[in-house]
């Protein structure tokens, strides 16, 4: 198992890498900053190790970690063995994207659900504005989502590498 510095640390080595590269690629400075911004959330707010009270992870969300409280109870940390991933669905906190997407989808219940209510009653939207909002800046969220992706799968394949055995 990789410590929490060398999962921050190369996390945010692989999102400069990410960044850049996406830079290079497509030309298009919002796009490499998109990936670069989901690599890091992924690696300091939204990693697998949220599924643990004392992780590095978690205690940076603060007071607000509490609300990591039932994930956390529903969760097992990662099992010694990465063939034990595919065996146990209770240490699906470190199951490559669907880990991720689990997350995702526990944050959107807990913030975007109540504020896509709360926008829709402020400013008068209906069902179909907000779908046509979605529908807009989509492919941005995919692409958001891959890039938080990214930094999980990085964090799952370096807890199994050797020379990353923290003592």
């Amino acid at each position: 198992m990789a410590s929490a510095k060398f999962h921050d640390k190369s996390g945010l080595v692989l999102a400069i890498v990410a960044g850049v590269s996406s830079i290079a690629i497509t030309k298009d400075l919002s796009m490499g900053s998109l990936i670069y911004s989901g690599v890091v959330i992924g690696t300091l707010w939204l990693g697998p190790d949220i599924d643990t009270r004392q992780s590095k992870i978690s205690q940076r969300w603060g007071p607000l970690s509490i609300l990591w409280r039932p994930y956390r109870k529903t969760h097992g940390h990662r099992p010694w063995k990465a063939i034990d991933l595919l065996k146990k669905y209770k240490f699906r906190s470190h199951w490559p994207v669907f880990g991720t997407l689990e997350r995702i989808a526990y944050l959107f219940m807990i913030f975007g659900a109540p504020s896509l209510v709360i926008a829709s009653w402020m400013f008068g939207l209906n069902w179909e504005e907000i779908l046509w909002i979605c529908r807009l800046y989509g492919g941005r969220l995919i692409i958001l989502l891959a890039a938080i992706e990214l930094s999980s799968s990085w964090h799952i394949v370096s807890d199994y590498l050797p020379f990353t055995r923290h003592r």
